[in-house]
């Protein structure tokens, strides 16, 4: 008895979640008159012979979610863990000081800009977006740009910020690893 894989998707409020189910597939019937000794090899007769193989595969999944890490060590520098916080005469509210540019280029929409800039999962989704946008890899990538907009890996100011960030996280101070 052979077995073949079956795929299905299913699909959760976050991400698609990939099910493997394995079903029986039937052995072909035998040739009338003929033993099952007496039968074709599949060398020769490989088109009555069901060709066992693997199903093609989904494309790999996306990485994994950003290291809450990373996200606390900016909550704890942007805000001071305060989901309430408003700076920059009210340009940037919330636990990750959120802009509307950063919103917006994080793919949130206008309207729920700065409602949804004090909801810390709404933030970090907008968050994951901009980085993936201006194509932050690094942690340290990540902080920057998200303190000096798309281009603060480039700007001396945003060093400070990463040492801050770095620092929040627990890690030991750069030049000291």
């Amino acid at each position: 008895m052979n077995l073949g894989r079956i795929i299905t998707v299913a699909t959760c409020v976050s991400f698609p979640v990939i099910i493997v189910l394995m079903a029986t597939i039937p052995e072909p019937p035998a040739k009338r008159g003929v033993s099952p000794a007496t039968q074709p090899t599949s060398r020769e007769a490989p088109a009555t012979t069901p060709a066992v193989g693997r199903a093609a595969l989904p494309p790999p999944f996306p990485p994994p979610p950003q290291p809450r890490v990373l996200f606390d060590a900016i909550r704890q520098v942007e805000s001071g863990g305060d989901d309430g916080a408003v700076g920059d005469s009210g340009r940037s509210v919330g636990p990750y000081q959120c802009g509307l540019a950063a919103w917006l280029d994080g793919r949130g929409r206008r309207q729920d800009w700065p409602r949804m800039a004090y909801c810390r999962p709404a933030v970090e989704r907008a968050m994951e977006a901009y980085w993936l946008r201006y194509g932050a890899v690094t942690d340290e990538q990540k902080a920057r740009i998200w303190n000096g907009g798309p281009r603060g890996m480039a700007k001396t100011a945003t060093l400070a910020y990463w040492l801050k960030v770095n620092a929040a996280a627990g890690a030991e101070p750069v030049g000291k690893r």
